[in-house]
């Protein structure tokens, strides 16, 4: 759901970076903010551009192919992503690197390593979503208050149908198991392509379990989100 308009398709955000780690906070932080799509290589990012072109793109300057500033080179030419919002996150802070994406009509640049409650507003405000603003806490309450002003259970209602988590919370917590199986394939892959030329077969095997491995509990966490919407719904 867009959190600006629920009536709204979901924003599409791509994520593009070759750093695992990197990935995995960029990710965790704009969950919930739109659909999350991930690119990384730049050929990659080009290909799910020109198939879908996304509301927001958050790109590293340095890519093991073809750099962020001609992904933004080659989306400007593209008129369905002419104006589209970039932001551009390096690790590098000369002051012709900046010029060069402001150049190229970079929305905002950033450098490493993030800071995560900036990003959130900078996306927010990129996107046109008000910040969430959490309601005030409830006054703390004796336990005897507590009790006395919590409403009677229906009748069959057990212990754990009261205590389930809202759907909000589970769907959540899911995604971010997801997310940390995702950021361990990209390491997987990462320290793959860092390596010879022709790998031990050995450690190439191992590595391949590991991820068949993430990718079943990946299926699995999957199929656990779904029936969890299934029952809410």
């Amino acid at each position: 759901m867009n959190p600006a308009d629920p009536n709204r398709p979901p924003f599409k955000i791509l994520i593009i970076d070759d750093e695992p780690s990197i990935v995995h906070v960029l990710a965790r932080t704009l969950l919930g903010m739109g659909m999350l799509r991930f690119a990384v290589r730049g050929e990659d990012a080009l290909r799910v551009l020109s198939e879908d072109p996304q509301d927001l793109v958050l790109t590293d300057a340095d890519m093991p192919d073809i750099s962020g500033f001609e992904i933004i080179e080659r989306m400007r030419q593209d008129p369905r992503m002419a104006r589209t919002p970039v932001i551009m996150i390096t690790g590098h802070s000369a002051p012709q690197i900046r010029e060069h994406a402001q150049e190229l009509g970079v929305s905002e640049f950033m450098v490493k390593p993030i800071d995560r409650d900036l990003l959130k507003a900078t996306v927010q405000r990129l996107l046109g979503v008000a910040p969430v603003v959490p309601e005030p806490a409830p006054p703390l309450q004796t336990p005897a208050q507590t009790a006395a002003s919590a409403p009677a259970s229906p009748p069959g209602t057990g212990t754990a149908e009261r205590s389930a988590a809202p759907s909000g919370v589970a769907s959540s917590g899911v995604a971010s198991m997801l997310l940390d199986r995702v950021a361990s394939i990209l390491e997987d892959i990462d320290a793959l392509r860092a390596g010879p030329a022709q790998p031990d077969p050995q450690r190439l095997a191992a590595s391949l379990a590991h991820i068949e491995d993430a990718c079943g509990e990946m299926t699995r966490l999957i199929i656990q989100l779904n029936d969890h919407q299934d029952r809410a719904g």
